[in-house]
């Protein structure tokens, strides 16, 4: 009869242990299903934002590459208008010096 009465206790105390770790657990996963779908949702947030700063960055990108472009075709006008520039000041010059020696020499002569 005691036998019976400490394996009845023994079995009455292993139950609510059982029952205990069975709880625990069950919070755990409830614990564990809402952490994971509070990190998907974060994690997809994060990804969506990511991919529209990629797409901007790429904007930006393209963007800095025609200016780029346009910078380069204005300095390069700008260096043939020089250019002329200078040719027809060269012209000019040249135009005035004949001119002098031409002078000079019709001076001379006379």
């Amino acid at each position: 009869r005691r036998a019976e009465t400490q394996y009845r206790g023994e079995r009455s105390r292993i139950e609510e242990d059982v029952s205990l770790a069975v709880g625990e657990a069950d919070d755990l996963e409830s614990a564990v299903i809402t952490m994971k779908g509070t990190y998907s949702s974060q994690l997809a947030e994060r990804e969506a934002h990511l991919k529209l700063l990629q797409g901007q960055a790429e904007e930006l990108k393209q963007r800095h590459l025609r200016e780029k472009a346009e910078a380069q075709q204005a300095v390069l006008s700008g260096l043939d208008v020089l250019m002329v520039h200078k040719q027809q000041i060269q012209d000019a010059v040249e135009k005035v010096q004949r001119a002098t020696a031409n002078n000079l020499a019709t001076v001379r002569a006379g």
